[in-house]
């Protein structure tokens, strides 16, 4: 009795800052627990930010056009001496507080209450693709989370009061996340766009708001036009906007015919002579519930349930602004969805979280109209899912990946440091060792074959997986260091035997 008193004598004020403290220890709980792991990717960007920290500017953009992210990394290297790796996982932190922040305004704009506010922060910290797995990554994308959710902020209080400084706001916002994320230019443009469409405002009206909305992005334009004609910018110059471009330009030239080819092989392969007209149908059939089961999946189950349950009353009493925002945002997704899903066959959950983010927004809405018709029980036992669901994705399961046992091992059966061949980026990352370029090991391997190098180093570490590429180079690698005497020591394999890394000696070890 006495806890409940006290939960209800906290201000909505209080609540808010303590969900930011409970985020702020949530993230850093994610942090801690990979012990010193890191993505592929990331080993780029902290590339990336050594050069600019040195002052290699020209070197640090032929890495990746995107500099902003490794630009944050190497301010905070060089203004307080931490290493670019625990620069990036602090930069991760605020990133995530700050998303948190932002999704909280979101929430209050939208007219929510305090237990909406709660149902809210619970599905998204309790999320186990967003927070139990894509959070631990150090990565460009929490900071795109938290200025788009920004800029939704921004964006709906335009919508309810059409303020420059909110539309200019929102401007800012959206475009700080396109250089987070290319694909954040197309919200910039885009939602302004839906203006034509947005009942609560006359014609005039419409018309006005999108020309506000859209003030940077013609000057902008205006700007570089000018500049593109005048000689002074050359359109390779522009980075990553060119991929806008020429997304759209091989959507309608070369994946179309790309598409009618998959479209005959599902025709001719799978649905036989009698449905062979039904191939493209089957297809796009099939990429749409692609789409729409990434963007689900980044939601998370409980978001699912709650937005597909009966009686849907809560939508009717949701604002004209927050209605139009949602499914503006989430149309736009979807067609950049299918459009990166077209153009590379691939489409990774990460790059579908903007809408993930929408989802969870409505279903905050949604339990909270759920919770006053449930029993308490029922609300209570879904509120313990959604704990249980947060405390697997904080549970330390202590998976060290392969190439840190292997970069572990090596150390451990080398006291005298003599030279290993580490065919990882990421081994060689952990190892202190200069970064190549993430050149895959089959070709740094075949190299040193073709060099006749292969005695310049002590020991070798062979990394192999399923693919045919693999295969190949197990089988070159093999046959290569039996020749040269070098002697197979230790196999580390990974989950379900999917992949392994073999190490060799030149003389045999006993660990």
């Amino acid at each position: 009795m006495k806890l409940n008193t006290y939960l209800q004598n906290i201000t909505q004020p209080q609540w808010l800052k303590l969900y930011l403290l409970a985020a702020l220890l949530i993230v850093s709980k994610i942090m801690y627990n990979q012990h010193g792991w890191v993505n592929n990717d990331s080993l780029l960007y902290f590339e990336q930010a050594r050069l600019i920290a040195a002052g290699h500017w020209q070197d640090a953009y032929s890495r990746f056009s995107g500099p902003l992210y490794a630009s944050l990394l190497a301010l905070i290297h060089n203004s307080t001496g931490l290493e670019i790796h625990s620069a990036a996982i602090g930069l991760n932190v605020l990133c995530f507080v700050m998303f948190i922040a932002g999704f909280q305004q979101l929430l209050l704009e939208a007219g929510a209450k305090l237990r909406t506010l709660h149902w809210g922060h619970g599905l998204l910290f309790s999320t186990q693709y967003l927070v139990g797995s894509v959070l631990g990554m150090l990565l460009r994308d929490e900071s795109f989370w938290a200025a788009y959710t920004w800029g939704l902020v921004y964006w709906l209080r335009s919508l309810k009061n059409q303020r420059w400084r909110d539309l200019l706001a929102f401007q800012a916002m959206m475009v700080i996340a396109t250089l987070f994320r290319i694909e954040a230019v197309v919200y910039l443009l885009a939602l302004p766009l839906c203006l034509l469409v947005y009942p609560s405002l006359t014609l005039s009206e419409r018309i006005k708001l999108w020309l506000r909305a859209n003030s940077l992005s013609l000057c902008t334009a205006l700007l570089l036009g000018i500049a593109i004609f005048a000689g002074s910018i050359e359109v390779q110059q522009l980075g990553r906007l060119q991929e806008i471009v020429t997304q759209v330009t091989r959507l309608f030239g070369e994946r179309i015919s790309f598409i009618q080819q998959k479209a005959a092989i599902i025709s001719n392969q799978v649905l036989g002579e009698d449905l062979d007209e039904y191939g493209l149908f089957s297809l796009w059939v099939a990429l749409i519930l692609i789409a729409i089961s990434k963007t689900l999946k980044t939601a998370g189950l409980p978001a699912l349930i709650a937005l597909c349950w009966p009686k849907q009353s809560w939508w009717s009493r949701l604002s004209a602004p927050a209605k139009h925002l949602a499914l503006a945002t989430l149309a736009i997704s979807f067609v950049v969805s299918l459009v990166i899903l077209l153009n590379a066959f691939v489409l990774s959950s990460r790059y579908v979280i903007a809408s993930g983010i929408v989802f969870i927004f409505l279903a905050a809405f949604a339990m909270a109209d759920w919770q006053s018709r449930w029993p308490k029980t029922a609300s209570r036992i879904f509120a313990g899912l959604l704990v249980a669901m947060l405390a697997y994705s904080l549970w330390d399961k202590n998976p060290i990946d392969l190439d840190r046992q292997a970069v572990n091992f090596i150390q451990t059966i080398n006291p005298q440091h003599q030279p290993v061949f580490y065919d990882t980026e990421n081994a060689r990352f952990y190892a202190h060792q200069p970064y190549q370029h993430r050149l895959l090991g089959h070709v740094l391997f075949s190299e040193l074959v073709k060099q006749q190098s292969i005695p310049q180093y002590d020991y070798y570490m062979i990394t192999i997986s399923k693919d045919e590429v693999d295969i190949a180079y197990e089988k070159l690698a093999l046959q290569t260091l039996h020749d040269a005497n070098f002697k197979l020591v230790k196999t580390f394999y990974g989950w379900r035997g999917k992949s392994k890394v073999m190490i060799f000696s030149k003389q045999a070890v006993t660990p």
